[in-house]
């Protein structure tokens, strides 16, 4: 018997189901989704507290969003992506 014909008769006779195997998706963020996921974060800190975040250095959190910030509003093909999900406007677009 050849080896094709072989695997062909063990992967048919599989009464258990053993063999079936369901692909999972991948849990990796590309680059796009962790630009959004900055982005959203910075949203729901204006929405949360009311301001943008501010360059304070006492608080590293919100230190790190208005960096974040800053880089988006420094990077045009960053503004365009990200118009769609701009819900404070500030990315200063018109």
């Amino acid at each position: 018997m050849d080896k094709d014909k072989v695997l062909d008769e063990i992967f048919k006779d599989d009464p258990d189901g053993l063999l079936d195997v369901k692909i999972k998706g991948s849990n990796i963020l590309t680059e796009d989704d962790r630009l959004l996921a900055s982005f959203q974060e910075i949203n729901d800190y204006l929405a949360e507290n009311n301001k943008e975040p501010a360059a304070n250095i006492s608080d590293m959190s919100e230190y790190k969003l208005y960096a974040t910030l800053k880089g988006i509003r420094d990077n045009q093909e960053k503004i365009e992506s990200l118009l769609p999900y701009d819900t404070h406007n500030l990315l200063d677009h018109d």
